[in-house]
């Protein structure tokens, strides 16, 4: 109806605006005839009815094109799915209608036969289906598109476990000579500042052909400590053990009592140099009153929260020891010896400030990751502390950048020391609490799966970022059973009752680990691996493996450089929008528009022509009936009735020849739906007969 509807507003826009055109006759010469109609030579052909200008999709197909060069660089700044599935949809299409338009121009019908153009159509799906299949499964089980751009820039390295600082342990024997600088023995660089030559340049190397190594040259002298604020330590003074708290015996309570931190001793009254008045209770802990080493280069110093300082001592509690030892965690000896317990005590630490509060059977001055005591005697203190123990617990918190291999190593000559005091047929039991963070760590269950890692959070007072809990990623290494920490107090824990240990809130229990596996964050369970694994991470069909302690192919980028690549992927995906819309949207409306014009002036000079045409039969009709009347002409002329003649509507030109002058021309029904192309009068050709 709305196709009838449009026609008929055409035709009678044509006839008002024949009123002011020429008419056809006047236009064309005498002796030329205006051809009505005219058919192609191949109307009917069949197969060429069938194949449609394609000229429309091979412009549709560059436009995309066209559209596709902002997406391709876009790819190289832009990641994920999101970018992976618009590139998936670009490709797909191109190459889908360039397949097409190849088979629409050479496999016609007609030239290779039905049969073939059928198979090469369904074949140009095919094609298409395969593409996106493989397409999406490389996005969804690989890196993706656009990650692989990134790969193709920066070659991946290889995938093997990397050394870190690409530092090794020397196994060496009693009699070798083994490099010292000021700060103990060394493993190809200070044992302390192995990353800092400012404070010491010491370094030596390995013959690799003899396996050797290299006597350096004498060392200069050693340079200075790292300043402290208001403190300065002096060298080449004596040890002097526990000299603060005997002092403290002479010096009369009613005395002001001073603290210099010059001198890292305490005077009655007045002394030399600049002092503050201190507290007698102060003095029992030391690392509330001594600065902070702050060098992150060797000697960064963190103390335990009062939170984490009660976990650590619960579980000193709960497993029944009467020796503690602590390897850089002052602040839990000096809270066990001001609560006069019954353990045997013994601090070691690099920090030689704490040699005035300790006395020598309690304290020593130790280098951690070699093993190396700076004062000869303190290692016979060390085995007799271990002969009067026999159950001992040793606590470590060692630097967060320390290495785990001699970290371990010098664990084992400690246990050793302990197992060589104990006389003969003697029980005895050595336990350990390691203090690291969660990715440092694991190679501490590596290499003793006795050990396992608590979920509690430990904090530091003085840390920016490890004090708060939520933040923390420093974890409890142990080989005590998971009853000695009782987490029932502490906010943000829960008791699984699978595993029979405190957990936090968030972590949920595998039943196919059966364990509580979501240490950071969700976690999900790859049957593959039988074991959980982050939510990012990809299983690896050619390692058969997640790289849970090697450098993921597909783990994101750190969060510092993922919020630039945000912003220019914003910027980017603006202009890349913007001239997308320039170079698709508009073309194709300007094509649009301008067929639509065409179409529409076509249909304006066929409906002229055809209305010259009409009001000349018309005038034709007019003359042989001698009908005044307009409507009984158009009546005449091209109103349908129910007899026809050779394909055509009879009119009264018809019925006039024969004699028949009756009126028959009926009243024309309401809406009458014309379409006067397709009514060719007979008049025209009964006059020309006549003539």
């Amino acid at each position: 109806m709305a196709g009838s509807l449009r026609h008929l507003a055409t035709y009678q826009k044509a006839l008002l605006a024949a009123r002011s055109s020429p008419r056809l006759s006047t236009v064309l010469p005498a002796n030329f005839t205006a051809i009505r109609t005219s058919t192609s030579i191949n109307k009917d052909n069949e197969a060429f009815a069938k194949v449609h200008d394609h000229s429309t999709h091979f412009k549709i197909e560059r436009y995309w094109a066209a559209g596709m060069l902002p997406i391709l660089p876009a790819s190289y700044f832009i990641h994920g799915p999101v970018m992976d599935a618009v590139l998936t949809v670009a490709i797909t299409l191109h190459v889908h209608w360039g397949i097409q338009g190849v088979m629409a121009d050479y496999g016609r019908p007609y030239v290779i036969g039905d049969a073939a153009a059928k198979a090469g159509k369904i074949s140009v799906y095919i094609l298409t289906g395969l593409l996106l299949a493989g397409l999406l499964h490389f996005n969804t089980n690989d890196v993706g598109l656009t990650r692989a751009f990134e790969l193709k820039e920066k070659p991946i390295e290889e995938s093997e476990p990397r050394q870190r600082g690409l530092f090794t342990v020397v196994p060496t024997t009693k009699n070798d000579e083994i490099p010292h600088c000021s700060h103990g023995p060394d493993f190809f660089a200070c044992a302390v500042y192995r990353s800092d030559e400012a404070k010491c340049n010491f370094h030596t190397e390995v013959d690799e052909n003899n396996k050797k190594i290299e006597k350096p040259e004498p060392e200069e002298p050693a340079p200075k400590k790292p300043r402290i604020v208001r403190e300065i330590v002096k060298k080449d003074v004596p040890w002097d053990y526990g000299c603060i708290p005997k002092k403290l015996k002479k010096i009369p309570k009613e005395d002001t009592l001073l603290y210099c931190r010059v001198c890292n001793d305490v005077f009655a009254n007045k002394h030399a140099c600049i002092c503050e008045p201190v507290k007698r209770s102060i003095l029992r802990t030391p690392t509330r009153l001594l600065q902070p080493l702050d060098s992150q280069a060797g000697e960064a110093q963190y103390f335990f929260s009062d939170e984490s300082l009660g976990v650590v001592l619960s579980a000193i509690d709960e497993a029944k020891v009467d020796g503690v030892l602590c390897i850089g965690a002052p602040r839990v000896i000096e809270t066990l010896k001001i609560a006069k317990t019954e353990h045997q005590l013994f601090l070691l630490d690099y920090d030689r400030r704490h040699a005035h509060f300790f006395p020598s059977t309690q304290f020593a001055q130790y280098s951690m990751l070699v093993d190396h005591f700076f004062d000869p005697k303190s290692e016979e203190k060390l085995v007799n502390f271990f002969k009067n123990s026999g159950k001992v617990l040793i606590v470590v918190d060692p630097p967060f950048g320390a290495f785990i291999d001699p970290l371990m190593k010098s664990l084992e000559k400690i246990k050793h020391r302990f197992l060589g005091s104990r006389p003969p047929n003697s029980t005895g039991s050595f336990h350990s609490i390691i203090i690291l963070p969660i990715y440092v760590g694991k190679h501490v269950i590596r290499n003793d799966k006795s050990f396992w890692m608590s979920d509690y959070r430990v904090t530091y007072d003085n840390h920016k970022v490890f004090s708060k809990p939520s933040k923390s990623i420093v974890r409890l290494f142990t080989d005590l059973p998971a009853k000695c920490f009782d987490l029932s107090d502490v906010e943000g824990y829960r008791f699984c009752d699978m595993c029979e240990t405190y957990v936090t809130e968030k972590n949920q229990h595998c039943f196919k680990c059966m364990a509580c596996t979501s240490l950071a964050g969700q976690y999900n369970h790859c049957d593959r691996c039988k074991r959980c694994v982050k939510v990012s991470y990809k299983h690896c069909r050619q390692c058969f493996e997640h790289f849970l302690s090697r450098l993921l192919l597909m783990e994101e980028k750190e969060d510092e450089i993922a919020g630039l690549r945000q912003t220019a992927c914003f910027a980017i995906g603006l202009a890349t929008l913007a001239l997308s819309t320039i170079i698709i949207i508009l073309p194709l409306l300007f094509n649009q528009a301008q067929d639509v014009q065409s179409k529409l002036e076509h249909e304006l000079q066929f409906c002229t022509v055809q209305t010259h045409d009409l009001w000349d039969e018309l005038a034709k009709v007019e003359e042989v009936t001698g009908q005044k009347s307009r409507l009984k002409r158009q009546y005449a002329v091209g109103y349908p009735t129910d007899n026809y003649v050779s394909g055509g509507h009879r009119s009264l030109v018809n019925n006039f020849n024969s004699g028949n002058t009756a009126e028959q021309v009926p009243s024309p029904p309401v809406s009458q739906n014309y379409e006067t192309e397709a009514y060719i009068s007979a008049a025209t050709a009964s006059v020309s007969s006549k003539n």
